[in-house]
Parts: C-alpha cells; sequence; structure tokens
C-alpha cells in the first residue's frame, strides 16, 4: 500500500516537474516574441522619427533659400550710389550778368554728360546758364578750378541749356546713363541748395505735373540744374523748379518738399548728337 502511495507521489511529482518545464518554456518563448514586437515598434519609432529630422531639415533649407531670396531681394532695393559718385558728375555754376543800369549774380547746378580730349559738356537750365540775359558771363566751379564755360545748345521748350568747357574738369566724370523712373522709385540728387556746396538728398519719384516729373526731395533756389539719379546712378531727370503758390492772391506758399523736372527721355533726346 505504501509503495503504491509512493509511486503516486512520485509520478505527481513528475507530472508538476514537466509541467514546469513546458510552463517555462512557453515563457520563454512569449519573452522572446514580446522582445521582438518590442524592437519592431522600436524600428517604426525611429523610422517615424528619422522621417520628421528629415521633413524638418528640409523645412528649414527652403526657409533658409527664402531669406537668401529676400536679402538679395532687399540688398537690390537698397542699392544706391555713392555720394562721391553723384558728386563727381556735379558741378556748381556761378554767372553774372552786367548792364548799364545793374549788375546781377546767381548760381545753379549741373551735370557732367560727356568729356572728351577737348571739351567737358555740362547739361543745366537755361535760366541758369543765363538765357536771354546781356552779357551772360557763366563760370563753372569745382573744388580746385574755374574754368568759364559757353552755351553750345538750349531747347526751345524746356528749360534745357548744354555748355563746355575746354579741357577736362579735374575729379569730375560724366554720368553713367540717361534713363527713366517710375512713381514710387527711390531718388537721389546731390545740388547746391540755397548755395551750399553738394549737399545730397534723396526721395522717391512722385509723380507727373502735365509734362513734367515731379520729385519727392527737398528742393529750393541754387538746386535748379541739379541731376536726379536712379539706385544704378543713371540720370532720370533734371531739376529746374519748385511750385510757388499765392494762398488768398497774396501770401506766396513754395512748395520746398517737391522738385519739378525734366524727364530722361527729353533729356536724351535732346542731347542724341552730343552722346552718339
Amino acid at each position: 500500500m505504501i509503495r503504491k502511495i509512493l509511486k503516486f507521489f512520485s509520478g505527481l511529482v513528475i507530472i508538476c516537474i514537466l509541467a514546469l518545464v513546458i510552463q517555462s518554456q512557453y515563457t520563454m518563448v512569449s519573452i522572446s516574441e514580446t522582445l521582438v514586437e518590442r524592437q519592431n515598434e522600436l524600428n517604426e519609432i525611429q523610422e517615424r522619427n528619422m522621417l520628421l529630422v528629415t521633413q524638418q531639415i528640409q523645412i528649414l533649407n527652403d526657409k533658409m533659400q527664402q531669406m537668401e531670396l529676400i536679402d538679395l531681394d532687399l540688398l537690390t532695393k537698397s542699392r544706391k550710389p555713392s555720394f562721391d559718385y553723384l558728386k563727381a558728375v556735379t558741378v556748381m555754376i556761378k554767372c553774372q550778368s552786367e548792364t548799364s543800369q545793374r549788375h546781377i549774380k546767381w548760381l545753379g547746378t549741373g551735370v557732367v554728360v560727356k568729356v572728351t580730349e577737348n571739351f567737358t559738356y555740362v547739361l543745366t537750365n537755361k535760366h541758369v546758364a543765363g538765357v536771354g540775359r546781356p552779357k551772360v558771363e557763366i563760370n563753372i566751379v569745382t573744388s580746385t578750378q574755374t574754368k568759364q564755360a559757353t552755351v553750345v545748345k538750349f531747347h526751345e521748350y524746356y528749360d534745357l541749356a548744354l555748355m563746355r568747357v575746354e579741357g577736362k574738369l579735374e575729379g569730375k566724370l560724366p554720368v553713367k546713363g540717361i534713363s527713366f523712373s517710375k512713381p514710387q522709385e527711390k531718388v537721389y540728387l546731390v545740388g547746391h541748395h540755397l548755395g551750399r556746396k553738394y549737399l545730397y538728398g534723396e526721395g522717391v519719384f512722385a509723380g507727373y505735373d502735365r509734362l513734367y516729373s515731379v520729385v519727392q526731395i527737398p528742393c529750393l533756389f541754387g538746386s535748379s540744374g541739379s541731376g536726379v539719379f536712379d539706385k544704378d546712378g543713371n540720370l532720370i531727370s533734371l531739376i529746374f523748379a519748385v511750385t510757388v503758390q499765392p494762398i488768398g492772391g497774396v501770401f506766396p506758399v513754395v512748395d520746398v518738399a517737391h522738385g519739378i523736372a525734366i524727364d530722361g527721355i527729353s533729356i536724351k533726346i535732346f542731347l542724341k548728337e552730343y552722346l552718339e
């Protein structure tokens, strides 16, 4: 009887041991499968992260390219002719006219439009050159020279006159070119505002007043004959007047915030035979 009981318990123990072994093997298989699944999930997460990083890098590259384009556009828009260039193409003109009754002096500005071996040509206004006045003496003044000039041509309708001096003017250059501008574009000039030498101004091309250009740059006496230039240094118009409007027919008001100018196309036609 005892042997039977021992055999029973021995068998039971063996069965329990086998059960434990089977369970442990199943657990190991389950753990292995879980690790594989977890690794797969980690791989998927890594792939998604890499994709996100790649997309972010592409977005940053696109933004950098856009910023470079914007910077280039801003650089283009901010380009302007140097003060040294504007001064080099600009001269002061001093004139006087004498009659038996009075002696008159005045000054204005001119722009060098052509330089040859024998002559330097300067564009200005007829009223600056004294066209129509008797016994006019014209002198072109630089920081180192004063040379007498003569009028070689003037426009029948526009306030334009072309003068020349013999030889070259030290430190002076002809303008790069003659062009035109459009409203809202930046413009620049150097002139002799109220007799002050080589005053710099900048503003915008404001529009038109009938046949003439209007620039939003402060102008007053002495600015007549000042060249107006675009960002590339091309001459686009020539100042010849400001607007004076009487209020109530009594008190004159001068619009010093704007200059009235002759456009570049008219200038180019006027100078055609000299620029060819």
